[in-house]
């Protein structure tokens, strides 16, 4: 039995259950949460091995709000986290990326619109705006659209903590 502890936060309560059954059955000790906040304050009290993170759920940027809090606090900042999209992702190579920045400083950029930025360690990380509208770029150790999550999601979950 692999015995790692994962954290599935997601407002979607049916997608919640039916990949805790699927990761259950993989061997992984499963903790869940609907809403960021709620994610946050089971992420301190569990410390998951790893955490799977929606975008979308109580705000348009929840997930990232949260991802940022995990990555700001001393003992949880080492986890994994694979953030969960709806969402269209495009991806993009890091040169282009300061043609998207310039995009955002002059206002002429989609909300909705997240950048997917990849390199050779497979490492990613997306440029957004906050609910302020404040651009911000995150990293990410996984980016995986909830509609390939079924032959996505588990692959990114075996590379990240086996």
């Amino acid at each position: 039995m692999n015995e790692k502890k994962v954290l599935l936060v997601d407002d979607d309560k049916d997608f919640v259950a039916a990949q805790s059954v699927l990761l259950g059955h993989e061997g992984y000790q499963i903790f869940t949460a609907h809403s960021g906040e709620e994610g946050f304050k089971k992420a301190k009290e569990v410390k998951p091995d790893l955490i799977v993170l929606d975008v979308n759920m109580e705000t348009q940027n929840a997930g990232f709000n949260m991802n940022r809090k995990v990555r700001n606090e001393g003992d949880l900042k080492h986890i994994p986290i694979i953030m969960l999209t709806g969402i269209e992702t495009y991806p993009v190579t890091s040169q282009t990326l300061e043609m998207y920045n310039a995009m955002m400083a002059s206002g002429d950029f989609d909300l909705q619109e997240v950048l997917k930025v990849g390199n050779n360690n497979s490492n990613t990380g997306v440029q957004f705006k906050d609910d302020n509208g404040k651009p911000f770029y995150l990293s990410l150790d996984s980016f995986v659209s909830k509609a390939n999550s079924e032959t996505g999601l588990l692959p990114e979950i075996h590379r990240l903590i086996g």
